[in-house]
């Protein structure tokens, strides 16, 4: 019977691209223990697919396809009103292709047998729990597995420092958070006066930026909602300004107040938060 083994082996001797390997490779990760098939209630959501081959979802989509036309792998999909009543996910069984070269592990001492082919066909298709393990050639016990480790962190301690090793551990160190533009309400209010939204981190940027150097808070605010209530402007969204072009160019400055009360001016504490901030 085909295993783990024998289609690891393949893969790496295939012409498929490096996407398809990898998907099929994760997928191998999820099989039941000494089966090929990753039942529906341990299957990884396609969301959790993205995350662990790091592809993008029209990537995983693509190759997931080839996968399947090929005879990689076979999906077992649930009905709608499964998916959407009890949230069934869809099983995946991975398969050599027909007229690829089957490899022999010769350290396997299993044998194939027809009941042992029936009993994967029922987990697969009818979707019963298995044990989701990550190695299927063989599991070594736990004390095994310990003794061929290097050394662990606790006994590298307890070498360091003896009996008062624990003494010795370095303090884990934590960084203070700075303050951000994109979480001061004044920001929040400028960006929300914009007409048009788009990169609210770069526009925090040039917002510290031009509070640094002494621009009132309230007068951007004010620029921004008289640059939002302009009837001269242009109304096309290809000519309005992003909040961070606004700043960034200057155009700012031809809505600003006329007068400005100095009593409103920004003070050096708000000043000195904006200078930190990266």
């Amino acid at each position: 019977m085909t295993d783990r083994w024998a289609v690891e082996r393949a893969l790496l001797t295939s012409g498929l691209p490096s996407q398809a390997r990898l998907i099929v490779f994760v997928l191998l990760t999820h099989v039941s223990q000494g089966t090929l098939v990753v039942p529906s209630k341990y299957a990884p959501s396609f969301t959790g697919l993205v995350k662990e081959t790091g592809l993008s979802r029209g990537s995983l989509s693509k190759y997931m396809n080839q996968l399947e036309e090929d005879g990689w792998v076979e999906r077992n999909r649930p009905t709608t009103k499964e998916a959407i009543a009890d949230q069934a996910r869809t099983g995946y069984r991975v398969q050599l292709p027909s007229g690829v070269v089957q490899h022999t592990n010769q350290f396997s001492t299993r044998t194939s047998s027809g009941d042992e082919r029936a009993e994967q066909e029922d987990l697969f298709t009818a979707g019963t729990p298995g044990e989701p393990v990550q190695d299927t050639n063989g599991a070594r016990s736990g004390a095994e597995h310990k003794s061929n480790v290097g050394p662990t962190s606790s006994s590298l301690t307890e070498k360091k420092g003896g009996a008062g090793g624990s003494q010795g551990q370095p303090k884990k160190r934590t960084r203070a958070k700075k303050p951000t533009p994109v979480d001061d309400p004044n920001f929040v209010a400028f960006y929300a006066a914009m007409p048009r939204k788009q990169d609210p981190d770069a526009a925090a940027r040039a917002w510290a930026e031009i509070v640094a150097n002494g621009v009132p808070t309230k007068d951007l605010i004010l620029a921004a909602e008289a640059y939002r209530d302009d009837p001269t402007r242009n109304g096309l969204r290809t000519y309005i300004k992003t909040p961070r072009n606004f700043l960034v160019d200057g155009r700012y400055k031809q809505y600003l107040p006329n007068c400005k009360n100095e009593d409103e001016d920004v003070n050096d504490t708000e000043r000195a938060a904006y200078r930190d901030y990266d």
